[in-house]
C-alpha cells in the first residue's frame, strides 16, 4: 500500500484511479462531460491553431503594420505603428512557442502508450526472477485464487539463506522499473512547465499590453454607438473573467480523493465534470456575443475592432490552455502515485524474509500489468486522435 498525507492507496485503488483517469480523458467515464483528449480536446487544438496561425501571420515591420492597419492616422501617442510593433512581435513569438509545446504533447501521449509495454516487460522480469526461488514457488502453490490482502494473512514461509542473498538482485530489477516510470513521466513534467509558461505569457504580458492599447484607442472621440458597444464589451469582459476564474478553479481541483468512504475519481469538481462543461458553454456564448459586437464596431472603426478581436482570441486561448494545464497537472499527479507506490513496495522488499510477501507483491504487480495492458489501447487511440487533429487543424 502507498501512504499519502491524506489516505492510503492500495494496488487495487491505484489500478482503479488509473483506469478512471484514462476513462475521463477518453470521455467514457460515467459523469464526464468533456470531449476526449489527453491534454487538450480536438476542438481545443483547432481553436489554438487558429490563434497560432493568426499570430504567426502578424506583420512585424513598422511600414507593413502601418500599411495594413493605419495606426498612425489616429495620431494617438502610444498607439502608433512603431508602438504596436513590440506587441505584434511579442504575440508572434508567443505563437511560435506552440509548435514545440505541441510536439511535447504528442510525446506525452506516446510515452503513456509505450509505458504500458515497458511496465509489463519490467514486471515480467521481476516475476521470472522470483520463480528461481524455491520458497516463492512453494508460496505460489498455496494461494489459489486468494486476493493479495488474504495472502498477507497466510502463515509466513521463511526465505533460506541463499534466497536472502538474491534479494539485492531483485531490488535492482525493481529499480529498473522505477527508472522506466521516471523516464516515461519526464515528458509530462516538461510539457506541464511549457503549458504554465505559455499561459503565464498570456496573463502577465500579452493581455495587459493589449489592454493598454485598447484603452488608448478608446480615448479617441468615437461616436455614441461605438462608445456603447465598447461599454458592452467591457461588461462582457467582466463576465468572461469571472468564468475564466471558475474554469481555473476546476483546473486546479484535485481529481482523486475520498469518495463514499473509499479512494476514487472526483469528476464533479474537475475540468471533466458537468460544472466545467457548463462554464465552458457559457464562455462560448459570451465569446460569440463579443464577436458579433466586434463586427458592428468594424463597420466604422476597423482599428478598434481589430484590437478587440485580438482580445477575444486571447480570452478564448486562455480557456483552452487552462484545460491543458489542469490535464497535465492531473497526469503528473498520476505518475507520482505510480512512482510512490513502487517506491513504497521497494522499501518493503529491502530486507524481506517472508516468501509470502513476495507472492502478494507479485500478485499486486500482475494486476497492475494487466491494468496497463488494457489501458494501452486507450492511450494509443488518444495519441492517434491528437495527431490527426493537429494535422487537420
Amino acid at each position: 500500500m502507498l501512504a499519502t498525507q491524506e489516505q492510503i492507496i492500495t494496488a487495487e485503488e491505484l489500478n482503479s484511479l488509473t483506469s478512471d483517469f484514462m476513462g475521463a480523458v477518453s470521455g467514457t467515464l460515467e459523469g464526464v462531460e468533456r470531449e476526449r483528449g489527453l491534454l487538450v480536446t480536438n476542438d481545443d487544438v483547432r481553436k489554438i491553431k487558429r490563434y497560432v496561425n493568426a499570430g504567426l501571420a502578424l506583420p512585424i515591420e513598422i511600414d507593413e503594420i502601418e500599411q495594413i492597419h493605419k495606426y498612425d492616422q489616429l495620431n494617438i501617442a502610444g498607439l502608433k505603428s512603431a508602438d504596436m510593433q513590440n506587441l505584434y512581435k511579442s504575440m508572434r513569438i508567443h505563437a511560435e512557442t506552440w509548435s514545440p509545446l505541441e510536439s511535447n504533447m504528442k510525446r506525452v501521449g506516446s510515452d503513456l502508450h509505450v509505458f504500458a509495454d515497458n511496465f509489463t516487460s519490467s514486471g515480467q522480469s521481476i516475476t521470472n526472477y522470483l520463480m528461481t526461488l524455491p520458497s516463492y514457488i512453494s508460496g505460489v502453490g498455496k494461494i489459489g485464487s486468494l486476493s493479495p490482502e488474504e495472502i498477507d494473512n497466510l502463515p509466513e514461509i521463511q526465505l533460506t539463506g541463499d534466497e536472502k542473498q538474491k534479494i539485492p538482485a531483485l531490488l535492482e530489477l525493481v529499480d529498473e522499473l522505477k527508472t522506466v516510470i521516471t523516464e516515461h513521466s519526464a515528458s509530462t513534467q516538461t510539457t506541464k512547465a511549457q503549458i504554465t509558461e505559455f499561459k503565464r505569457e498570456i496573463s502577465n504580458s500579452l493581455k495587459p499590453a493589449l489592454g493598454l492599447k485598447i484603452a488608448l484607442c478608446n480615448s479617441n472621440n468615437f461616436n455614441e454607438e461605438i462608445k456603447l458597444l465598447s461599454d458592452r464589451l467591457d461588461i462582457l469582459n467582466q463576465r468572461i473573467n469571472e468564468k475564466l476564474a471558475e474554469i481555473e478553479e476546476y483546473s486546479e481541483s484535485k481529481w482523486w480523493g475520498l469518495f463514499g468512504g473509499a479512494v476514487g475519481f472526483l469528476v464533479t469538481s474537475t475540468i471533466y465534470g458537468a460544472k466545467a462543461k457548463k462554464a465552458r458553454n457559457e464562455l462560448d456564448l459570451l465569446t460569440t456575443e463579443r464577436r458579433e459586437i466586434e463586427t458592428k464596431i468594424a463597420t466604422s472603426n476597423k482599428i478598434l475592432a481589430s484590437l478587440r478581436a485580438f482580445e477575444t482570441s486571447l480570452q478564448d486561448l486562455q480557456i483552452r490552455i487552462e484545460d491543458a494545464a489542469g490535464s497535465s497537472s492531473n497526469l503528473e499527479s498520476l505518475w507520482e502515485l505510480i512512482q510512490a507506490y513502487v517506491d513504497s513496495s521497494c522499501k518493503k522488499l529491502d530486507g524481506v524474509t517472508n516468501a509470502m510477501y513476495l507472492v502478494s507483491f507479485v500478485t499486486r504487480l500482475t494486476t497492475m500489468m494487466d491494468n496497463w495492458s488494457a489501458i494501452k489501447k486507450q492511450a494509443g487511440d488518444l495519441l492517434t486522435a491528437f495527431n490527426k487533429a493537429t494535422r487537420n487543424a
